[in-house]
């Protein structure tokens, strides 16, 4: 039995694209295209089912808006994804004709590229509502991305990461650059980020690349040319809001937190103004090694760890 257009967790014009109408039955897909009927008409079934689990059911009710919002938002990322990359492979677009928010999906949605993609092939499944439901509950962090996250999981399970990657990666990386850095005190202070001097990546272990991209969340496999990448999107992001400083002040905490996360730089037992305070000083002092490759990567690891490879914040 093919499902119905109208119990899928998304909207049938998200698949009107040519990138995900693949993914439906042929049998539907006619109906998909053809059709100008929207998904949800004002009074519909579908209307009626969520006003009575609104009513009678509010908890399944909030996982079924999760649950939709979530693959709604997750398809809409993707798809802006997609044409970024498209337009940058075929130089209609370069980053610097990105808006903002662009740039921060891009950078986002580059990191959560292999989730996202699971995502998307159960999500068009008849049994997506249950599989996504249950990863909410049982391994949001694990299984979900930050689409079908509230503003504190978010908060919670970044900073997470962060220190999870900074215990794994960070002792092997200081070891390798400690011949380079001769009797450099650490943690290293931003604004004296710029005077050091470490080799190149591609003069490193392969190993020390391959945390590097883990702990920057780049796909390892991609090694140099992920680095590169994403050192790209980030030099073109720093600047645009460097030219804005002040829009840090106005930030709400929830952009303030992401902002941090996207630099890998810890935020935990911070106060909002010290928040705002380190994303000022590193959009500040981040100009003067931003075009250095090695250090800008290292950076976030240098201003955090010291010798005896404990982790403290800026």
């Amino acid at each position: 039995m093919l499902p119905n257009p109208r119990l899928l967790l998304v909207s049938p014009n998200t698949f009107r694209t040519p990138l995900l109408a693949p993914l439906l039955p042929t049998s539907v897909r006619p109906q998909m295209f053809l059709s100008n009927e929207p998904a949800k008409a004002e009074g519909g079934i579908f209307s009626k089912y969520e006003a009575f689990l609104e009513r009678r059911c509010p908890r399944l009710y909030r996982i079924h808006r999760t649950v939709s919002d979530g693959s709604l938002t997750c398809f809409s990322d993707m798809k802006s994804c997609y044409r970024i990359r498209r337009d940058l492979k075929k130089g209609r677009r370069s980053l610097s004709d990105l808006s903002t928010e662009e740039l921060v999906s891009f950078i986002q949605t580059n990191e959560e590229f292999s989730k996202l993609i699971c995502i998307m092939i159960v999500a068009v499944m008849p049994v997506a509502f249950y599989v996504i439901a249950l990863a909410i509950v049982l391994f949001p962090r694990l299984i979900l991305t930050r689409h079908f996250w509230s503003d504190e999981q978010r908060q919670q399970f970044w900073t997470g990461t962060m220190k999870t990657s900074a215990r794994r990666h960070f002792s092997p990386v200081i070891d390798n650059l400690t011949p380079y850095l001769g009797k450099t005190v650490l943690p290293v202070r931003l604004e004296d980020m710029s005077t050091l001097k470490i080799p190149p990546i591609l003069e490193l272990p392969y190993s020390h690349i391959v945390r590097l991209c883990l702990i920057h969340r780049c796909f390892p496999l991609g090694g140099v040319k992920a680095l590169d990448e994403r050192a790209n999107i980030l030099r073109e992001l720093d600047s645009r809001m460097r030219s804005e400083i002040h829009v840090v002040d106005d930030m709400a905490d929830e952009d303030l937190v992401m902002h941090l996360f996207i630099r890998q730089l810890q935020y935990e037992e911070k106060s909002v103004a010290e928040m705002r305070e380190l994303l000022k000083t590193w959009l500040i002092t981040s100009q003067d090694f931003s075009s250095d490759l090695s250090l800008l990567v290292h950076a976030p690891i240098l201003c955090q760890a010291d010798r005896s490879h404990e982790i403290f914040t800026v």
